[in-house]
């Protein structure tokens, strides 16, 4: 987990649930004094230097988000596709920004509307038709094969932590998944952020709330 030294209080909303989902936290604690988007990759980088040294996958998780209750049905689902996918298992979002153009694109049409409309979904890992503009960090799996290319992204530009992941998967064509519908959703605290730090953009997930059914 990234996090700000002060922001006490959402990390204590989260931490719990994703203890209650079987999960060993690491928080890495940045001062942020005060902090906007494009300076979380320093304290991304020393979490994802950790997670190098460590092996294994990487659940990079932000500091304000809720589970839903199927979270480690989705979370199974992920490394079970990255156990599959051989030399190059895929980078799994288990959250995406879902401004609605970007929908379009990470979903494609039918599923956007489907979603849009309120209608019951599978559990589904989702492969996007266009895999550019993938922004949000609160949640995503990282394989061990793919660390060190995110590490090399954060070391050779500052930037966001999403922009950065998104350039390393772009330059190398790097497989992604979307889960849908979203096992997590996305609270937006403010605390420790610059005035103004993202207003008015769309920083929830449409799907979170949406009914799930057993796949046929």
């Amino acid at each position: 987990m990234i996090s700000c030294a002060q922001r006490q209080a959402a990390r204590a909303a989260t931490i719990p649930q994703l203890e209650a989902a079987g999960l060993t936290v690491r928080v890495f604690l940045d001062s942020c004094d005060p902090i906007g988007p494009e300076d979380n990759g320093p304290i991304a980088l020393k979490a994802v230097t950790h997670a190098s040294g460590r092996g294994g996958p990487m659940l990079l998780v932000e500091d304000d988000i809720d589970l839903a209750p199927d979270f480690t049905a989705f979370l199974d689902m992920a490394l079970q596709a990255q156990a599959a996918g051989g030399d190059r298992p895929p980078v799994a979002y288990l959250y995406l920004h879902d401004r609605v153009d970007r929908m379009r694109l990470h979903y494609g049409p039918r599923v956007t509307e489907r979603i849009l409309m309120g209608k019951p979904m599978p559990r589904t890992l989702l492969k996007p038709p266009v895999p550019r503009y993938l922004y949000g960090t609160q949640c995503v799996l990282i394989p061990e094969a793919f660390v060190g290319a995110f590490r090399a992204e954060l070391e050779r530009e500052p930037r966001p932590i999403d922009r950065a992941l998104e350039a390393a998967i772009h330059a190398r064509a790097w497989p992604v998944l979307v889960a849908l519908p979203h096992p997590v959703q996305h609270r937006r605290d403010f605390t420790g952020r610059t005035a103004k730090w993202g207003e008015g953009k769309v920083k929830h997930s449409h799907s979170f709330w949406l009914p799930r059914v057993e796949a046929a």
